[in-house]
């Protein structure tokens, strides 16, 4: 199961939520303030190189787009 970002739109606090694909969260009231609603914002992901075992978004790790 993936992990979405989310972001509110009043107070700007960002949440994660494991949910299945296809499930959407955008648009529920936020948590944290109940004022806001949720926008699913994009998020950035780290990988490991096999070879290594560096990640590749850390400073000198091995990067595909590199």
């Amino acid at each position: 199961m993936p992990i979405y970002e989310y972001q509110c739109t009043e107070c700007g606090k960002k949440v994660q939520r494991l949910q299945p694909v296809g499930e959407d969260s955008s648009g529920d009231s936020c948590e944290s303030c109940g004022k806001g609603v949720l926008k699913k914002v994009f998020s950035l992901f780290a990988t490991k190189d096999a070879g290594t075992g560096i990640d590749s978004c850390t400073p000198g790790g091995s990067s595909p787009f590199s």
